[in-house]
């Protein structure tokens, strides 16, 4: 009982009532510091949500949390998303953090806004090309979590296998031959159906869980959109 009456009595404690020989202490309960890495670094404030740009509190610019690529947007990793809600959000999240809205901030912030900037690029690229979506998505689902400011080229390190380049072999050579504007709309048109379709494959893996089957169907696509890169350059002189 007494332990009890004892334990009691120190819950009721308050900052107020906290011995004066800390200086620092009361200041930091007062803030709400709970002792993580996700505090203000401003005011320490104890953050909600590990996805607030801003502090609630102090209303001061905060480091990009520790998310992927597509909770920093602001959406559930997936390879199926809306492309134009994706580009609205990452134009709001751009007007939020831009540069020219610090220009008078501490350095700091300038510091801050610089690294949101540039992880709103490696976004747009990232999760804008579905090709590099996908393999971001392969990335995660192997353990990989971190966001990446590294805006790499995924199709020019991409690889294939022998199976896929015999698939698109003849594909390759329509290309080559094609010397009317008639016939590269064509296969244009063709590519964007079998691009569709390969997209359609690739939602299935993920949502199965057969990321083999996902890699495989996007070095497929990869490759595709290697030849419409390569149709549209010669179109355009």
């Amino acid at each position: 009982q007494m332990i009890t009456r004892s334990f009691t009595q120190l819950s009721r404690i308050t900052v107020s009532t906290v011995p004066s020989t800390s200086h620092a202490l009361p200041t930091v309960l007062s803030r709400g510091y709970c002792g993580k890495i996700n505090n203000c670094w401003s005011c320490l404030t104890c953050k909600n949500s590990r996805s607030n740009l801003f502090c609630d509190k102090c209303g001061q610019l905060q480091p990009p949390s520790k998310v992927n690529l597509f909770e920093y947007v602001g959406m559930t990793p997936q390879f199926d998303i809306d492309e134009m809600a994706v580009k609205r959000r990452l134009i709001q999240l751009s007007a939020k953090i831009h540069p020219d809205k610090f220009s008078t901030a501490s350095q700091q912030e300038k510091d801050l806004s610089e690294e949101h900037t540039r992880l709103v690029s490696t976004a747009r690229s990232m999760l804008s090309d579905p090709v590099k979506r996908s393999r971001y998505l392969i990335q995660l689902s192997k353990g990989d979590k971190q966001i990446h400011v590294e805006d790499d080229d995924v199709q020019s390190k991409e690889t294939f296998s022998p199976e896929v380049l015999m698939e698109i072999f003849e594909l390759n050579e329509r290309v080559e031959d094609a010397t009317s504007e008639k016939e590269k709309e064509e296969i244009l048109n063709e590519i964007g159906d079998e691009k569709r379709e390969i997209e359609k494959r690739i939602t299935n893996a993920f949502n199965g869980k057969k990321i083999e089957e996902a890699e495989k169907e996007t070095s497929k696509l990869a490759y595709l959109m290697s030849i419409k890169k390569r149709l549209l350059n010669s179109i355009r002189g």
